[in-house]
């Protein structure tokens, strides 16, 4: 399933839960550590903080390519499985930032993304990510 899909059309959260237990497992599979993924969390998490305010909309915007650079920073094992993580948090904010959208409605895809990106993170310490 798709991450727009995901954010858009899956009100109970089950298929959030999926995807995130799938990606979640992929990573730990392909060695990518907690460290790796800290640094973006960490600024997902300051912009969830000032969310709604002046500039959190390019802010989530400039974490693409914070994505990218940390995607092109990964060793080959772990290259693929983190770019996995990047591909769908990249299409998650597109999704949130769609213009044709209301306030309420990207505060709502907001949450749902930073719903997934928690799961992802809580799935890969269960597996043993370290």
């Amino acid at each position: 399933m798709s991450i727009q899909t995901i954010i858009t059309a899956d009100p109970d959260g089950q298929e959030l839960v999926k995807q995130a237990e799938l990606l979640g497992n992929s990573l730990v599979r392909g060695n990518v550590t907690r460290s790796q993924m800290r640094s973006i969390f960490s600024e997902a998490r300051q912009i969830e903080a000032s969310w709604g305010k002046r500039n959190t909309a390019l802010r989530l915007s400039m974490l693409k390519p914070k994505l990218a650079y940390q995607k092109a920073r990964q060793n080959r094992d772990s290259e693929q499985a983190f770019g996995g993580l990047v591909s769908d948090l990249s299409a998650g904010i597109d999704v949130v930032l769609d213009p044709k959208v209301s306030v309420e409605e990207r505060d709502k895809r907001f949450t749902k993304l930073m719903n997934y990106f928690e799961a992802v993170l809580a799935y890969h310490r269960a597996a043993g990510g370290r």
